[in-house]
C-alpha cells in the first residue's frame, strides 16, 4: 500500500515511475517450478520489472542478492533515468546503493524499518535474532549514508539515521473527513478488527495493546470495535489479560 501511495503520487506529479522488484524472498518454499525468469507486468500506470529467482529456500534467498543488484543495473541501460527510491534495505539494496554511488546515479532512501542491535538481543529467549538485526543495521547504515535524502513515516526514526541527510516526514495515516465531532460514527454493529501476530515488540505489539488500554479506559469510541487476536498459541500475559476482561471492546483470543 505505502508503495502504491508513493508510486501513484509520483505520477501525479507527471513524472513516469518504473518499479523494479526482486523475484524471491527468505521464506519461500520448493516448488514444481525451481526457476523463474524475469518477467513485467503493471501497478496502475507504473511498469513493474520482477527480477528472475531460484525456488529453493535459503539458495534462492542468497542468489537474489546477486540477481536483483545485476537485474536493477541492467533495466538502468534501458533509459535515462533521474534518480531511484530505495523502498526499505537488504543486502541487495546496500549492493545496489554502492553501485549507485559509484555511477554517480542519485536515489533517495524509503525508510520503512528501523533496526537496532543490542546486548539483550543475544541473551537466551530473546524474541529477536541478533545476527539478523546486526545484518540488516549495517544495510540500514549502508543504504541511508549513501543516498540524498531519506522519506521516513515517523520523525523518531531520524534518530538513528544519518542526521546531515535532508529529510521528509511521509505519514501512513490519511486524513479523516468523513469522522469526527460534527459527523459522529453512527454504526448498527460495532467494527470488528482481526489482528494477526506476530506478537513481539518488534512487529508493534506495545502500540497494540496501548491503542486497547485505550478504549479500554472508558473511551466512548471503545464501543464502536471488537477485536479478534489469531496467529499464535501463546499470546502475550497484557493481552490475555486485557481479553479477560468483560469491558467493551470485546477482545478475543483464538
Amino acid at each position: 500500500n505505502r508503495m502504491r501511495r508513493i508510486t501513484g503520487a509520483l505520477a501525479s506529479a507527471g513524472l513516469r515511475v518504473d518499479i523494479v522488484s526482486p523475484g524471491i524472498c527468505a521464506k519461500c518454499g520448493l516448488t514444481s517450478k525451481l526457476f523463474y525468469g524475469a518477467y513485467r507486468t503493471h501497478e496502475g500506470e507504473s511498469e513493474v520489472t520482477v527480477a528472475p529467482a531460484v525456488v529453493v529456500p535459503l539458495i534462492g534467498a542468497m542468489l537474489e542478492i546477486l540477481f536483483f543488484p545485476f537485474w536493477a543495473m541492467l533495466f538502468l541501460r534501458r533509459g535515462r533515468f533521474d534518480g531511484a527510491v530505495f523502498y526499505n534495505y537488504s543486502i541487495s539494496f546496500a549492493l545496489l546503493a554502492v553501485l549507485f554511488r559509484a555511477r554517480g546515479i542519485p536515489y533517495i532512501a524509503q525508510v520503512e524499518d528501523i533496526a537496532v542491535p543490542a546486548k539483550a538481543d543475544w541473551k537466551p529467549g530473546s524474541e529477536t535474532r541478533p545476527a539478523q538485526q546486526l545484518l540488516y543495521w549495517l544495510c540500514m547504515k549502508v543504504v541511508s549514508g549513501l543516498s540524498v535524502g531519506i522519506w521516513v513515516p515517523s520523525q523518531r526514526f531520524l534518530t538513528f539515521l544519518p542526521r546531515s541527510k535532508p529529510y521528509l516526514v511521509v505519514r501512513g495515516c490519511v486524513a479523516d473527513s468523513e469522522w469526527g465531532e460534527d459527523s459522529p460514527a453512527r454504526l448498527l454493529t460495532p467494527i470488528r478488527v482481526l489482528f494477526v501476530g506476530k506478537y513481539e515488540i518488534e512487529h508493534g505489539l506495545d502500540l497494540f495493546v496501548a491503542a486497547l488500554e485505550f478504549l479500554r479506559s472508558g473511551a466512548p469510541v471503545g464501543r464502536l470495535y471488537e477485536f479478534d487476536c489469531c496467529g499464535t498459541r501463546d499470546y502475550p500475559a497484557e493481552l490475555r489479560s486485557l481479553s479477560a476482561g468483560a469491558d467493551r471492546p470485546v477482545i478475543r483470543l483464538h
